[in-house]
C-alpha cells in the first residue's frame, strides 16, 4: 500500500486500498457522492473488514437531507466549516468511547 498525504500533511488511504488498512480506525468522513463508490458503499465495505466494524461514520453531502438507507453516525451538509466538522468528530468520538465503556 502506498501511504499518501493530503496537502496539509494528514495521511489517508485510497478507497482502492481498503483491504490494506492495518491500524484501527476511529472515525471516517466521506462524501456521499465519490467517483469510485458511494459513501454508503464505502462505509459498508469498511464495516465488513475484520477489526474495522466499530468506528464513527460522518457522511458529507451537498444534498439537503441524508439518504435514509445509509448507515451513518453523523451527517454534515456541504460546504462544511472546519469548526463544525471538528465539533462533530469530537462528539462522535466521545459517544463511541462511552458506548465501548458500557459494553465492558
Amino acid at each position: 500500500m502506498t501511504r499518501r498525504h493530503w496537502p496539509h500533511g494528514a495521511p489517508f488511504v485510497p478507497v482502492t486500498d481498503l483491504k490494506f488498512i492495518e491500524a484501527p480506525v476511529d472515525i471516517v468522513v466521506a462524501d456521499w457522492r465519490m467517483p469510485v463508490m458511494s459513501g454508503s458503499e464505502f462505509c459498508h465495505r469498511l464495516r465488513t473488514l475484520p477489526g474495522l466494524a466499530d468506528f464513527a461514520f460522518i457522511l458529507v453531502s451537498g444534498e439537503p437531507s441524508p439518504p435514509a438507507f445509509v448507515s451513518y453516525d453523523g451527517f454534515l451538509r456541504k460546504p462544511v466549516e472546519g469548526p463544525i466538522l471538528l465539533a462533530t468528530m469530537h462528539r462522535l468520538l466521545a459517544d463511541h468511547v462511552t458506548h465501548r465503556q458500557r459494553q465492558r
